[in-house]
């Protein structure tokens, strides 16, 4: 679900402040771009519905219904009701010059 390598605004920005923030620690991973995600999502919810557990838990379910959509490092990331993500991407990824890029979809 996550490729350091992904040219999105959202991505670069993130990659620059990780590799600023941990100089040593190479590229971002999958599980790092997903914590990054998880955070920034629940505050947004949180933002919005205050602090109160079933409020997140209902604003966390209504991304993409009842909220718009989170759109985060990894995508855009919206909920189908059951706690499920309703668009989860799915990347394939090949090495090109020593990094992973995305395979091109065909069109």
């Amino acid at each position: 679900a996550y490729l350091p390598s992904m040219d999105t605004p959202q991505n670069q920005r993130f990659v620059r402040t990780y590799r600023e923030r941990y100089p040593n620690a190479g590229l971002p991973n999958q599980p790092a771009a997903a914590t990054y995600d998880a955070l920034f999502m629940l505050r947004d919810v949180i933002a919005v519905t205050g602090s109160d557990r079933q409020a997140i838990r209902d604003g966390l379910n209504g991304l993409g219904t009842s909220l718009p959509p989170y759109q985060g490092i990894t995508g855009i990331l919206a909920f189908e009701g059951r706690g499920d993500l309703a668009r989860l991407p799915v990347l394939i990824g090949v090495v090109r010059n020593g990094t992973v890029v995305p395979v091109e979809r065909p069109r």
